[in-house]
C-alpha cells in the first residue's frame, strides 16, 4: 500500500477522533445538568420571597419542581445523544486504527499502538460506566427524594406521591436509555 493511502487513513481517523473528542468535551462541559440540579435544591428556600399573587403555594411548589425536573430530564437526555454520536464515532475509529495498524504491515496481535479506541472499549469504558453508576445513583436520588420529602411536609400525601411518581418515570427512562447508549 502507498504512503498516500496511509495518510489518507491516518487523516480520516484522525478527524474521527477530533470530532468524538469535541463531543465528548461538550457533555462533560454542559453545567446546565448541574444548574438544574442546584435549581431543585434551591427552590424551596428561594419561594420564601417570591410574591404568589392569588397562586396557591402548594401549586406553585410543586409546578416548579415539575419544572425543574423536566428541564434536567431534556438536559440529561440531550447529553445521552451526545454520548451515541461519540460512541458511533469510536467505533468508526476502531476500523481506521486496524486499517492503520494493516497499513504498516504490522501484526495485529503484537502492535501495541493505533489502540485507542479499541481499548477506551475494553477497559477506560468499564471503568467510567462504575463511576457514571455512581454519579447517576446519587442524581437519581436527589431529584427523586429532596423535592418529595419538601413537598410531602409542605402539602399533602398526594401531590408528593405524584411527584414521586414522576421522577421514577423519568429516571426509569433515563437509565433505560443509558443502557441503551452504553451497551454494545
Amino acid at each position: 500500500m502507498s504512503n498516500e493511502t496511509l495518510d489518507y487513513k491516518y487523516k480520516e481517523m484522525v478527524r474521527l477522533a477530533e470530532k468524538s473528542d469535541e463531543y465528548a468535551k461538550s457533555s462533560f462541559e454542559d453545567f446546565k445538568m448541574l444548574s438544574a440540579v442546584g435549581t431543585l435544591l434551591a427552590f424551596k428556600p428561594a419561594t420564601i420571597f417570591l410574591d404568589f399573587n392569588g397562586i396557591g403555594e402548594e401549586v406553585l411548589l410543586i409546578s416548579g419542581f415539575l419544572a425543574i425536573l423536566f428541564i434536567i430530564a431534556f438536559i440529561g437526555f440531550f447529553g445521552l445523544m451526545k454520548q451515541a454520536i461519540v460512541n458511533f464515532y469510536l467505533g468508526q475509529i476502531i476500523v481506521f486504527e486496524k486499517e492503520v495498524r494493516k497499513e504498516l504491515n504490522e501484526n495485529d496481535h503484537e502492535i501495541q499502538t493505533f489502540r485507542v479506541a479499541e481499548n477506551w472499549k475494553l477497559n477506560g469504558r468499564i471503568k467510567q460506566r462504575n463511576l457514571a453508576k455512581k454519579f447517576y445513583s446519587l442524581f437519581y436520588f436527589v431529584i427523586s427524594i429532596y423535592p418529595t420529602v419538601i413537598i410531602y411536609i409542605d402539602t399533602k400525601f398526594i401531590f408528593a406521591f405524584g411527584y414521586f411518581v414522576t421522577s421514577m418515570l423519568i429516571v426509569a427512562l433515563h437509565y433505560t436509555t443509558a443502557k441503551m447508549v452504553h451497551t454494545d
